[in-house]
């Protein structure tokens, strides 16, 4: 099958994290037969697409000069917007252009299947044109808009004329029954995990490759720096732990618009001597911080099912999450975990003083991860395969 994928990110650089799932996803198509194209925007940072060399990857541009160009990539589009209002006046060039690369590519191709929900009226509109069939795979950012009264409506239009709608977890199939798309439309499948890449290795060894002392506690998040990721509440929940353990490091990897707003607290706060925000780290690199760490937290104000989660989970790491999107699908709180409200440093704090003085807790969660890994969880090429044959009945 000729697969045309409608991206509003897609990974820039060997490593990037940006739309890395989608890269993911693409090579899952490709691993099982299928011919892919990948229709992305063109950015400023994007360095060469040859690690990329069995898809076929078109990037538009779609603001001039060029160098303003600025609606994509970032923290995506819809924080792009928050964070710069103006950038919406990029919003018609970007879909115009969106558009037109993908109407062009629309003879190649059987289905056009779209990532986010901007992928997905690009995908309609190419289909009033063509009648070639769309899916539309939604995540944990289009939720908020799913859920929005001003935007529910025209979503709702959208989603009508596909002919399938991914979601990865039940929060999200729950919002969609209820938006109004219709059940047998719509496809409940989680994420794949590169497992083997990410499964445990010795500590020690671990933290002799990336530099990091020995005898001290290391708690990690890794995530892209934006204020949905709650990292500010984090640093507030690392100060309070300090005045009961010395020998504590928080590590934050990760790149984003609130680097300098995070350095800027840890300095405030007095723990910058203690707080490392490690930037961006190829993908292949985050399997050993994940085995350094003692702790992981992923304390999101927003996610759908986080991949990270699973990553730390695959690596043997005790992880403390929100209970937000399909997080509680993945962690049974007390056994694989412990899951903490949105929003509240105190929970963080009290979770991580519990995990860093009860080894016998911490045990338990490392080996009831794994056994969730193990027992729920495939590689992206199987999952891709699952997804397809779900494709294929749709189609049919």
């Amino acid at each position: 099958m000729n697969i045309t994928i409608l991206t509003t990110s897609f990974p820039r650089f060997k490593g990037d994290f940006a739309g890395a799932f989608a890269h993911r996803w693409a090579h899952g198509f490709y691993n099982n037969g299928n011919k892919i194209c990948v229709i992305a925007p063109d950015d400023k940072e994007v360095i060469s697409d040859k690690d990329n060399a069995t898809l076929h990857i078109s990037r538009f541009r779609y603001f001039w000069p060029f160098k303003f160009q600025s609606f994509a990539y970032g923290a995506g589009v819809f924080s792009r917007i928050q964070q710069n209002p103006l950038r919406i006046l990029q919003a018609p060039f970007f879909m115009l252009a969106f558009f037109l690369r993908a109407l062009k590519n629309a003879k190649r191709t059987d289905l056009f299947f779209s990532f986010w929900l901007p992928g997905a009226c690009v995908g309609v509109a190419v289909k009033w044109f063509t009648g070639k069939p769309v899916v539309a795979r939604l995540s944990g950012s289009d939720l908020l808009l799913i859920q929005s009264p001003a935007t529910s409506f025209f979503i709702k239009l959208i989603l009508k004329h596909t002919r399938a709608v991914v979601c990865q977890d039940k929060t999200f199939y729950s919002a969609l029954v209820q938006l109004g798309v219709a059940e047998e439309k719509i496809i409940c499948i989680p994420n794949g995990l590169d497992n083997e890449l990410f499964q445990p290795y010795p500590k020690q060894k671990a933290r002799k490759k990336l530099g990091l002392n020995q005898d001290e506690k290391y708690i990690l998040a890794v995530g892209r720096l934006s204020k949905s990721k709650g990292h500010a509440n984090l640093i507030l929940a690392f100060k309070q732990l300090l005045t009961n353990h010395s020998n504590l490091r928080l590590i934050i990897v990760g790149e984003g618009e609130e680097k300098q707003s995070l350095l800027d607290l840890a300095v405030k706060e007095g723990v910058a001597d203690k707080t490392t925000l490690a930037g961006f780290q190829e993908h292949t690199s985050i399997p050993w911080w994940l085995n350094a760490a003692d702790v992981f937290v992923l304390p999101s104000h927003l996610e759908g099912t986080p991949n990270i989660l699973l990553e730390a989970m695959a690596c043997g790491l005790p992880v403390i999450a929100t209970d937000v999107g399909g997080v509680a699908e993945i962690i049974t709180n007390e056994q694989n975990g412990l899951l903490i409200q949105p929003d509240s440093r105190i929970e963080i704090e009290m979770a991580l003083h519990r995990v860093l003085n009860d080894p016998v807790l911490k045990k338990n969660m490392e080996q009831a991860a794994l056994a969730t890994i193990s027992r729920k969880f495939t590689n992206w090429d199987q999952q891709a395969l699952k997804l397809e044959h779900h494709i294929i009945e749709k189609l049919n």
